[in-house]
């Protein structure tokens, strides 16, 4: 189970409420390091994403050339969605296991 850090000693509290809690064990994950490594993959892709932007602006030439560029945008779209969530998670939660 994930949990936010802040609500984590609330969901905590309410689980022992649940019932006899026998065994528990809380651990957490450094993820700054991870956070960091994806914030600037993210930073790269958007730049990318705008180069390729103002290579579709400026440059005139063949339809198949337009379409590879505007595939090409679309693929470092979906990088960059997928990075930013990421980015956004592995900053935000931390992880629970009751056994």
């Amino acid at each position: 189970m994930r949990i936010p850090a802040p609500q984590l000693a609330a969901a905590v509290a309410e689980l022992k409420a649940l019932g006899r809690v026998e065994a528990e064990t809380q651990n957490g994950e450094e993820v700054t390091q991870q956070h960091t490594d994806l914030l600037a993959r993210l930073k790269n892709s958007r730049e990318t994403e705008q180069r390729l932007q103002d290579v579709l602006r400026t440059r005139t030439g063949k339809v198949k050339d337009v379409l590879e560029v505007e595939q090409e945008i679309a693929r470092v779209r979906g990088e960059n969605r997928a990075n930013g969530s990421r980015a956004t998670n592995a900053g935000t939660s931390r992880k629970f296991r009751h056994d």
